[in-house]
């Protein structure tokens, strides 16, 4: 009987020690992921929104579009590198290869507006693109025009004096739809991704 009252008594101790122990710590959250490619890197983004459209992924390109409510309304983010012919080292001689190949991008319908103006980055020369193109759209209303925005930064890349790398996000939406939020997402993006000289090491 001793030893059944003994037993009972620990067991009952136990049981108040159990309940009175303090919660297990919670979970520290995973840092974020960086996206590692051979000439750039960024924190991948925490928010389901944004897609990686695989097909469109390569050690020099990375491409991100972000799901949205309207189906006419589109809008992606797209870092690249490409291999010049020669070596541009000043603003006038990137702005005069440049220019004309910026303004000339291939996007859908005709170029509303569009200037490209002297930048830097990370030390490096850059060129500053904005351009707007319009569309007929499904009807030949004038609310379903659609309009294209292409925005962003073509810079010089450190690793290399012929090789350039495009930091750029554009939309797509109906005529008066373009949204200013978007655009702030869009420079937001850009401004996190690190121009580096080499694989993990950053250009300063």
């Amino acid at each position: 009987m001793e030893r059944i009252a003994f037993l009972a008594a620990a067991l009952a101790l136990w049981t108040v020690c159990a309940c009175a122990a303090p919660p297990p710590e919670s979970a520290v959250p995973a840092p974020p992921r960086r996206r590692q490619y051979l000439a750039f890197s960024f924190e991948e983004p925490n928010d389901p929104r944004w897609v990686f459209v695989e097909k469109e992924q390569s050690p020099s390109t990375a491409f991100l579009w972000r799901t949205l409510n309207q189906p006419a309304h589109t809008f992606y983010v797209r870092i690249a590198t490409a291999l010049r012919d020669r070596a541009l080292r000043t603003p006038a001689e990137l702005e005069a290869e440049m220019k004309p190949k910026l303004l000339d991008v291939r996007l859908p319908g005709k170029l509303v507006s569009g200037t490209v103006s002297p930048a830097t980055r990370q030390g490096q020369l850059c060129l500053r693109v904005d351009r707007v193109s319009e569309r007929p759209g499904a009807t030949d209303q004038p609310a379903d025009r659609l309009v294209t925005s292409y925005r962003g930064l073509y810079c010089n890349h450190p690793s290399d004096p012929r090789l350039g790398i495009y930091l750029i996000y554009s939309q797509q939406a109906r005529l008066g739809e373009l949204d200013p939020a978007l655009d702030e997402l869009g420079e937001k993006f850009i401004a996190g991704v690190s121009i580096d000289v080499r694989y993990g090491v950053p250009a300063q």
